[in-house]
């Protein structure tokens, strides 16, 4: 399991269940604390939450047999095609 959806997570084998994370967002909250370091500010620590996302792939059980269950024919019974 992954953290942070790096592009090749998805090219392995078997491809890689991460969690994205909003990494322009962060990117631009850690600027902006840099440039009122850089300005003089007193700062506080900052606290807040950052929404995430599961990506599940191949990598866990549960997305297999997610995958898997869509290859099931009329009756039930797993498609070998």
């Amino acid at each position: 399991m992954g953290f942070d959806d790096i592009s090749s997570a998805e090219y392995v084998s078997p491809p890689l269940t991460t969690v994205e994370v909003p990494k322009a967002y962060l990117g631009e909250a850690a600027v902006g604390r840099v440039v009122q370091i850089i300005e003089g500010h007193s700062l506080q620590p900052l606290k807040g939450e950052v929404f995430t996302r599961l990506i599940r792939r191949k990598s866990v059980a549960c997305a297999q047999e997610h995958a898997s269950s869509k290859l099931r024919n009329e009756h039930g019974v797993p498609s070998t095609t």
